[in-house]
């Protein structure tokens, strides 16, 4: 039984790690002036019709937040690759302020 719950928090953990950093990804997240939707695309974490649909939004911060609402909906593989992107986008700081959050 424990094996299933501890199976259930690692899947879901990332979910909970952009609930507490919420604020500071979307004050911080550059997805209108990096390369950052383009990594995830390439990653295949984002569809174009994703990216589409973020790029659409009138503001950075309008961005950021739907790009982390569908974040939200992918998979703990998916949010790795997140990460990942977000070095080679230029944006290391941000990964290090999710990092430690990390199990």
């Amino acid at each position: 039984m424990y094996r299933t719950v501890s199976a259930f928090n690692e899947k879901f953990a990332h979910k909970e790690i952009i609930r507490r950093n919420h604020i500071f990804l979307v004050e911080n997240l550059d997805a209108r002036n990096t390369s950052l939707l383009d990594e995830l695309i390439q990653t295949g974490v984002l569809t174009p019709d994703e990216k589409d649909s973020i790029s659409s939004q009138a503001t950075s911060n309008a961005q950021n937040q739907a790009l982390l609402a569908l974040l939200k909906r992918k998979t703990k593989d998916n949010f790795d690759k997140f990460l990942d992107a977000l070095e080679r986008a230029g944006q290391t700081f941000i990964r290090n302020e999710l990092q430690p959050h990390r199990d």
